[in-house]
């Protein structure tokens, strides 16, 4: 493989680790049980990871390339450069919604369209539903940190995500992160749905209710 391709694996693979939600929501295997790291440092720390992508690729010599790699190398210089620019807007720092972009309600409407095909693929949710609850934990404490420097978010749209997340509250179990179905025919199912209510009820409800605590 050349350098340029081991490069744009490499970053590939380390973003969608990053960003498994969007992982998931493209449907590539291997990161159903994450969550991202969304805190200040997690977040700091995954910048200096591209920045030394982005210094891997300045330091691949482009006339030793074929046109198709110099494409390659081109692409993953972008992607990173692209990369550094989200992480430096912070918008988990002063966004409040509750569409399906940002927040709670990304994770909650990934959880309602989750297909689990296998008992992996179900175990994997259980995992994601156990770590969510660290998860939105990060998000509220990036707003707090946010509005102690200023940054605070749009007025009506956290009336809304109030609203929205008010309601699913009230609902057993919240509701969307039970709407996936067990594999077909798996013996392992009354376990596994017993411990999905009480991952929703006892991680991810609570989570939740911290997070419009802290939007309120």
């Amino acid at each position: 493989m050349t350098s340029a391709r081991d490069l744009a694996d490499r970053f590939h693979r380390r973003w969608l680790e990053a960003n498994p939600f969007v992982a998931s929501s493209y449907g590539i295997p291997g990161y159903d049980d994450l969550v991202p790291d969304d805190s200040e440092a997690g977040q700091q720390a995954w910048r200096a990871e591209v920045g030394q992508f982005l210094r891997e690729a300045g330091g691949i010599p482009r006339e030793q390339l074929t046109p198709a790699d110099a494409v390659t190398l081109d692409c993953v210089t972008e992607a990173a450069t692209q990369e550094l620019a989200s992480i430096d807007l912070a918008q988990a720092e002063y966004t409040v919604t509750a569409m399906h972009y940002s927040g709670p309600a990304t994770f909650l409407a990934l959880a309602a369209r989750s297909v689990l095909l296998d008992e992996a693929a179900a175990q994997a949710y259980l995992t994601r539903l156990r770590r969510s609850g660290g998860w939105l934990d990060q998000v509220s404490d990036r707003l707090r940190a946010g509005a102690s420097r200023g940054r605070l978010p749009v007025a009506p749209l956290v009336e809304q995500a109030i609203g929205w997340a008010g309601d699913l509250l009230t609902q057993p179990g919240l509701g969307p992160s039970l709407s996936p179905r067990p594999p077909a025919g798996w013996d392992g199912t009354a376990a596994w749905e017993q411990e999905r209510q009480a991952m929703a009820e006892d991680v991810v409800k609570p989570a939740l209710a911290r997070w419009v605590a802290t939007i309120s």
